[in-house]
């Protein structure tokens, strides 16, 4: 699983989530269910999974006996509609979801029963449509890994389910970083004659991946003569400044364009030369794709391009919380790592992030160190870190950075309470529900009798 694919399954796969789906259900959503008592008026009382629940049937039944159910639209109690038997002294497994893919009209082969078997394991609404859909999407050899989990996104986040829309978040949860996507397009771009766009993007993948002879220095935008902004060169002590570093990794993002489409905005809002930079590296590789033939250098530009928009469609921003992922080529002193970065915050009535209660989650690709995690979480601005890394001697190491990291942070009016060190076989994440509320999609339906 890669990193990106990794936070939202962590985020996932907790009790709060599974508090939101035992009270709520949404249209279209397929259940499997069991009859424990009959009302008047085809009200029934049924036990879903572990939960009892209380729902209007549209059809006649039998008590103690199981059934599939489909979620029909609507407000108040529960309405659901009857597919097919689905008896456990009558049918397996495999019988049991045949049955119900000749109920739903859907051709019975392996493909569509993994891909319903997926949808229903992760309690998500089954149709027709969205299983053809599905199986037309993981045909396409680049999104077949990542595919299932890139529709399960989708749905959870009421994306339009279109092609563009499952191959920008399949793209975003990929095993491919951003940096080796940048490395493979840099490669590609010096194997021929290139367009004035051609070389602003060979120039810009540069800046951002420096060859070794160049990587003794971390870049930072900064000013040219013409007051735009270019990627310079400073000293590696900008990793000991902690103002310093925040406001450069707030630039790597603008840069790279996660804040394209709001900086368009703005600037049609204003109409101000000095309000748009037109230079990131999506809006160049718009340009790039838009200008270009077919051909390697180009499907690798689309494949930057559909990471970068399915990491923006990502984000959540659902008041008063918001939350995102992303990957940044992070140039450190002696290598660019991946830095991937999954941040939750609640929202002031400004709608600026409350630096005082938020959560964030960086995983790092270090040279010595290997892969790394760090969870951060930030109460009333008192800081709690965790490191998550096999090293065995990290903490021993790390002892002497202590005191410096809580000089700085106190720098910028933050406590740092401790710093624990764990393996990766020892952490577990836990829920935070004020500082991480989960990644978790509206329903029609909430406040449904759980217990009769």
């Amino acid at each position: 699983m890669n990193r990106i694919s990794n936070l939202l399954a962590r985020l996932n796969h907790n009790k709060t989530v599974s508090d939101i789906k035992a009270a709520s259900f949404q249209p279209g959503q397929i259940l499997n269910g069991k009859i424990i008592k009959l009302f008047p008026n085809g009200i029934a009382s049924l036990q879903v999974g572990s939960q009892k629940i209380v729902a209007q049937l549209e059809a006649s039944l039998e008590a103690n006996q199981r059934y599939w159910f489909q979620v029909q639209p609507g407000v108040g109690k529960v309405k659901l509609k009857v597919l097919v038997s689905a008896s456990e002294h009558e049918k397996t497994g495999d019988e049991s979801l045949s049955s119900l893919l000749k109920g739903l009209h859907i051709p019975i082969n392996a493909e569509n029963m993994k891909i319903t078997r997926y949808l229903l394991k992760e309690q998500l609404p089954v149709h027709k449509e969205m299983i053809e859909q599905a199986a037309a999407w993981l045909k396409v050899p680049p999104f077949a890994a990542a595919g299932l989990e890139a529709v399960k996104q989708m749905v959870k986040r009421q994306l339009p389910m279109t092609m563009a829309t499952f191959q920008a978040v399949a793209s975003a949860m990929d095993s491919h970083s951003l940096t080796e996507n940048l490395e493979t397009l840099g490669r590609l771009l010096h194997t021929g004659v290139l367009s004035n766009t051609g070389q602003q993007l060979a120039s810009f993948i540069k800046e951002f991946i420096p060859n070794a002879a160049e990587q003794n220095t971390v870049m930072i935008p900064k000013e040219d003569m013409t007051g735009k902004k270019q990627l310079g060169k400073v000293k590696d002590d900008l990793l000991f400044n902690p103002a310093s570093f925040v406001n450069h990794i707030k630039e790597l993002v603008q840069r790279i364009g996660y804040t394209y489409e709001h900086d368009v905005i703005e600037f049609l809002q204003v109409l101000s030369d000095d309000r748009f930079d037109s230079t990131t590296l999506k809006s160049l590789l718009l340009n790039y794709i838009r200008e270009e033939p077919a051909g390697p250098a180009r499907d690798t530009a689309e494949v930057i391009l559909h990471k970068i928009t399915g990491l923006q469609l990502l984000t959540q921003d659902s008041v008063p919380i918001e939350q995102f992922a992303l990957q940044i080529p992070l140039p450190l002193p002696q290598k660019t790592v991946d830095l991937t970065m999954q941040w939750s915050g609640r929202k002031l009535d400004n709608g600026q992030i409350d630096p005082a209660y938020c959560r964030i989650l960086f995983y790092l690709d270090l040279e010595q160190l290997q892969e790394t995690m760090v969870d951060l979480q930030v109460q009333n601005r008192i800081i709690t870190l965790t490191i998550v890394n096999d090293h065995d001697h990290l903490k021993k190491m790390s002892a002497p950075y202590i005191d410096i990291l809580k000089e700085n942070l106190q720098a910028l009016n933050y406590t740092l309470s401790f710093v624990h060190f764990v393996k990766p076989a020892e952490y577990k994440l836990k829920q935070d529900k004020t500082a991480l509320p989960v990644y978790h999609s509206n329903s029609y339906y909430s406040g449904v009798d759980i217990r009769i």
